[in-house]
Parts: structure tokens; sequence; C-alpha cells
């Protein structure tokens, strides 16, 4: 059985069964006896019209399920496209936040004061004095709508080793801050350090 036979069938016989329901009927009986009244030519109209329609109907009747089965098949494949679209979205916006959790500073730092502040915030927890460490020269640019670019040279003074190993690792690894430069002296005789430190550091503005 061909595949459109197997589309056809089940409609053909349930109109069948509705054929065979309506000729049972009183409806029939009364419009039988009507037709017998009227001449051999609208008879035969009546019944070439009778063909076509019971060709058409089962037509229309597929048409029909088949235009529906299309519409909600797009609706599924849009859906899909919705659920893939935002499934890609969240997968970008997650690397873009791990991405930018590597490059910019957690903390606000749009001011010299907002830097000073920081400064001044991580010495203490470092057990650095802050006076030992002054901000030469501040630059800060907006290269983006919410991307901070702040250049900045720092100054040291009697440092111990400790002091400086515990400061490297703030401004590199808390605070997000890229060494441009590193022109420092060691006194040998009081075992200390000083210069400066050129810093770039990038920060989200909006925070």
């Amino acid at each position: 059985m061909s595949a459109k036979s197997k589309i056809f069938r089940p409609i053909d016989e349930a109109l069948m069964k509705q054929v065979e329901a309506f000729k049972s009927s009183q409806s029939y009986q009364k419009i039988s006896d009507e037709m017998r009244l009227l001449s051999e030519q609208n008879q035969k109209a009546i019944n070439y019209t009778l063909t076509i329609l019971s060709t058409v109907l089962p037509l229309v009747i597929v048409g029909a399920l088949a235009l529906t089965n299309v519409f909600q098949k797009s609706r599924i494949e849009t859906k899909e496209e919705l659920l893939s679209s935002i499934k890609s979205y969240r997968k970008g916006k997650a690397e873009f936040d791990s991405f930018s959790r590597s490059l910019l500073s957690p903390y606000k730092v749009v001011t010299k004061e907002d830097l000073r502040k920081r400064i001044n915030a991580f010495s203490s927890l470092r057990g650095i004095d802050n006076k030992k460490i002054t901000i030469s020269t501040f630059e800060s640019t907006l290269p983006s709508g919410t991307i901070t670019k702040v250049e900045a040279t720092l100054v040291v003074s009697e440092f111990s080793l400790k002091d400086l190993k515990e400061f490297l690792t703030s401004i590199l690894a808390n605070e997000k801050m890229k060494v441009q430069s590193l022109n420092l002296n060691r006194n040998a005789k009081t075992e200390t350090v000083q210069g400066s430190i050129e810093i770039i550091q990038y920060s989200k503005s909006g925070e």
C-alpha cells in the first residue's frame, strides 16, 4: 500500500460511514423522493456536484491537516532555535564573566582617591605601613562605556623584602594590576628597598 493510500484510507472509511448513516436517515429518504421529482438533467447536475464534493473534500481535509502539521513543526523549530540562542548567550556570558574576572579589578577605581583607598586597604591587611607608598603620577581614561583604565606610578620607600613580596602579591593577584616597569634599588646597609612601580589597571566603571 502506498503512502498516499495510507493517508486517504482512514478518511475515506470515515466518510463512507457518515454516508451510510445518512442514507439510513429520514432526511435522506425525503431528499431521494424530491430528487425523483426533478428532471433527468437536474438529477445529473446534482449527482455530478456530489461526485466532485466527494473527491475534493478528502483533499481539503488532508490539506488542512498537513498545513496544521507544518505550522506546529514551524513553532517547534522556532522554539528550539530560541532555546539554542538562549543557551549560546548564557555560555558566552559565562565565558565573558570568567575572562573579565581574570583581567578586571573587582574594585571600582576611577579617581586617584579611589586608588589611594585601595592601597591603604590592602596595605593594612598585609601589615605594610601605607605611609611608605605614594602615588607619583595618575591618569584615568574611559576606553569603553563601562571600563576604566588607570595608569599610575607608585613610589615605595624603606620596604623590607617581606613588604615588597606582600605588596606585589596584592597588586597583581588581588587588585589585578599589570606592572609596566619596576625600578627598584636595594640599600644593603638597611636591607630595604625603594623605587618606583608603574602599573596599569582596568576596572568596571559602572560598579
